[in-house]
């Protein structure tokens, strides 16, 4: 009995050693106590660990420059007039640049010896919480860090199942845990428990995706299934008062679905119904298909009572998506946009989804996404997560960057007033998007550049040159600072810049910056030297205006006829045509420097079914973008703007070609914005074209004429047609050109060099007419 107390003495004693060096970050000492110590033990009356007295002392160093809220040192009080304020600061700011320093590596040191993460202290702080609190930016990231290799270690173990003896290993276990723990006996709410994809309970082990076996009986997938839920007009609750879904996240669901489709007339899978929140965002967009996977018998009753079910292209499936998700695939179902958000689900589910089920789902260009809910109870968890999620989805094949989405203080708001926990606790919710910065020499930038790329999904952010080069550059090193690993941002995570901007960027993409994947540079006013390279994995073009007269090694595109501006629509050197081209230009490098692949031939097929088939103007006109225009080249026929589109295609193309006609596809090429279609077109004409033969009665003639399209998309929409046909074939086979019949005059011609019938056939079958009939000496 002695000897045990004894040795309980000597157990707090090292403890407190181990504390106190950590606290003064001496590190020799600190290396020699965890010889024989651990690095988690805890003070009984703080439940600092090791990692939170560390931090601590930094607070303690920093006493005299006391740090705001957003981490900025506020003035120093001086008295009796000795001293500087300018030079106390200065010392106190070096001080406790060192004490910092110091700290850094007596936690690195801690970690290397097994220090726990996540631990809570007494103020159900982690280290990496009480860090951010204090404003210790670098402790914290290095705690951020911690969390995300155990969390990774984790993963990867997860379902090998541990060699050895069971129960000598948990006895291990419990002894080790009385030897570490210094009367810190209060049960404590684990940092984690925020570990499904929407989490509902609290759990008692220190990773995140483990949950003890008491919690494990309060909620899981299979008693949340078997409960009964609440519905309220801004709430969704499971009969334990955990919050499954509430209407705050509205504005999250609503961002999401705007991104997830772009454009109406997708198909659309959403897994997990809920409130139906982004469900009731997903049929604004008109989808062609919208399935739903929901299991839960009281969501599925209230979508019957709200006639789900009914609705047009919507397919509810009933039951768990590990069942029905295997079906779909069987059955050969693909989608353009999927969203994943269950209930009682732990991560694992979410990685086997992405990993195992989207790629079998989703469509090529297709996008999908999911509730990140991830350790979203505390900051510290949340960014692990995100990390996390980042290498996970790099390793299934997914580039992902995120946008931050500022959350209101939910707690003021007091929306969590009846629930039985906050599952969302964090200020930012993290939102996987991809990420353009625009840069030029003025304080803003032409606006239709900046919506032409939102329109094609990105996130836009302005970066201008405005005469101080160091200073640019150093903003140019910090684009990628706040990106997760496994993002990429475009200067354009690509970066499109122009003029002087452009030429500093060139300089500056020589050396390899991680995170940036394509450089798109207009008009540079200088050039790299012609031995620099990039790097192999960047993607670089350069547009260069006709009187530059630069010839670049790297993939360039001179424009003889255009000025530098020619891009840019707000200045008078704008060059339409110029622009159009080099646009298309861009667009295929920033695409293939994110990974993005984007299905054209979908969005023309559509359009084109609901013109000939379907013959529905205002699905016709819902394919285009706001003011499209087209262009029937030989007749000068079309519109230009929606009203005037919208009018021509009700009242003289869509109800008034013959019910003959019919379009027969050749051939179809597919660019980065462009669907070129050569058809084969036949009708007899019996009545009117407007479009094409505008003005001439019915003459029941037979007509074959070889039709190209060039269609144009912009945003998942179709921007404009240029529609080209040989019109003098076509007079011919009516009867309104004669070939024989040359015109009068110095003409040595005894016929008109135009076919008939023959010059669609030609297109059809190349052998089915003889080549150069009309070259007399051939």
């Amino acid at each position: 009995m002695e000897d045990s107390v004894v040795q309980e003495a000597d157990l707090e004693l090292d403890a407190q050693l181990i504390l106190l060096a950590a606290t003064n970050h001496e590190l020799e000492l600190l290396r020699t106590l965890l010889r024989k110590g651990s690095a988690n033990v805890q003070d009984p009356d703080t439940g600092y660990t090791p990692l939170h007295s560390a931090i601590a002392a930094c607070e303690l160093s920093s006493a005299s420059s006391p740090v705001a809220a957003n981490g900025a040192s506020l003035p120093t009080t001086l008295t009796n007039g000795h001293g500087s304020e300018t030079e106390t600061n200065e010392t106190n700011s070096r001080n406790c640049a060192d004490e910092v320093e110091a700290a850094a590596k007596t936690m690195r040191l801690l970690l290397q010896n097994g220090a726990i993460w996540n631990d809570l202290d007494k103020n159900n702080e982690t280290p990496g919480c009480l860090a951010r609190r204090l404003g210790l930016t670098e402790l914290y990231e290095i705690m951020v860090d911690a969390g995300v290799r155990a969390e990774m270690l984790l993963n990867r173990l997860d379902g090998y199942e541990l060699l050895g003896d069971e129960e000598g290993a948990e006895d291990e276990e419990n002894e080790q845990k009385d030897s570490t723990t210094m009367g810190n006996e209060d049960t404590q709410e684990d940092p984690m428990e925020a570990v499904g994809i929407r989490e509902a309970t609290s759990s008692d082990n220190t990773s995140m995706q483990q949950s003890s076996e008491s919690n494990l009986a309060d909620v899981n997938s299979e008693d949340f299934l078997r409960s009964d839920l609440t519905f309220s007009s801004d709430r969704l609750l499971d009969e334990d008062k955990n919050g499954v879904m509430m209407a705050w996240e509205s504005d999250i669901m609503q961002r999401t679905a705007d991104l997830l489709v772009p454009t109406d007339g997708l198909r659309i899978l959403n897994i997990g119904h809920g409130m139906g929140i982004i469900d009731g965002f997903f049929q604004t967009k008109a989808p062609s298909a919208h399935h739903i996977i929901e299991a839960h018998p009281t969501v599925l009753a209230q979508m019957r009572e709200k006639g789900w079910q009914e609705k047009s292209q919507v397919v509810v499936h009933e039951g768990r998506w590990q069942d029905i998700v295997p079906k779909l695939i069987e059955e050969g179902h693909l989608f353009d946009a999927i969203y994943f958000d269950t209930f009682a689900e732990d991560y694992k589910a979410l990685r086997e989804f992405f990993s195992e089920y989207v790629i079998g789902l989703l469509d090529d260009g297709g996008k999908w996404g999911f509730f990140h809910g991830l350790g979203a109870d505390r900051q510290v968890c949340y960014d692990v997560y995100t990390s996390v999620l980042g290498m996970d989805l790099l390793e299934a094949g997914y580039d992902v960057d995120w946008e931050t989405l500022t959350i209101a203080d939910l707690e003021r708001a007091e929306q969590w007033k009846g629930v039985r926990r906050p599952y969302f606790a964090v200020e930012t919710y993290k939102l996987p998007v991809p990420r353009l910065v625009l840069t030029a020499e003025s304080a803003d930038f032409d606006q239709v550049t900046v919506d032409n790329w939102k329109d094609e999904g990105y996130q836009v952010d302005y970066l201008p040159f405005l005469g101080n080069k160091k200073e640019y550059v150093r903003h140019l090193n910090q684009l990628a600072d706040p990106l997760e690993l496994g993002e990429k941002y475009a200067i354009v995570g690509s970066e499109i810049a122009y003029g002087d901007a452009a030429a500093i960027v060139l300089e500056f993409a020589v050396k390899p910056t991680p995170k940036l994947c394509a450089l798109v540079a207009y008009y540079p006013t200088a050039l790299p030297h012609v031995g620099a390279g990039f790097p192999p994995s960047l993607n670089v073009v350069v547009h260069l205006a006709g009187s530059q007269g630069m010839g670049p090694k790297y993939h360039s595109y001179a424009y003889p006829h255009a000025e530098m501006g020619f891009a840019e629509e707000d200045l008078e050197t704008y060059d339409k045509v110029s622009a159009n081209l080099a646009w298309t230009r861009s667009l295929a490098a920033v695409r293939k420097g994110f990974g993005i692949e984007v299905n054209l031939e979908r969005v023309w097929e559509e359009h084109l079914a609901l013109e000939f088939s379907t013959k529905d103007v205002d699905g016709t006109m819902a394919t285009m973008v706001p003011s499209p225009y087209v262009n029937h080249v030989p007749t000068l026929t079309g519109g230009i703007g929606h009203d005037d589109l919208k009018r021509f295609y009700r009242d003289f193309f869509i109800h008034c070609n013959p019910p003959t006609m019919k379009m027969r596809l050749l051939s179809r090429t597919i660019g980065t914005d462009r669907v070129v279609d050569e058809m084969y077109c036949t009708f007899r004409h019996t009545q009117e074209i407007p479009w094409m033969l505008p003005g001439i009665e019915a003459t029941d003639k037979e007509v074959a004429v070889a039709i190209v399209a060039i269609v144009c998309v912009r945003g998942g929409k179709l921007y404009h047609e240029h529609i080209y046909w040989d019109q003098a074939t076509v007079l011919v086979q009516i009867g309104l050109l004669d070939p024989k019949l040359a015109p009068n005059g110095n003409f040595a011609a005894t016929r008109l060099p135009v076919v008939g019938v023959e010059s669609a056939r030609k297109v059809l079958d190349e052998k089915s007419v003889e080549s150069n009939q009309l070259i007399q000496d051939w």
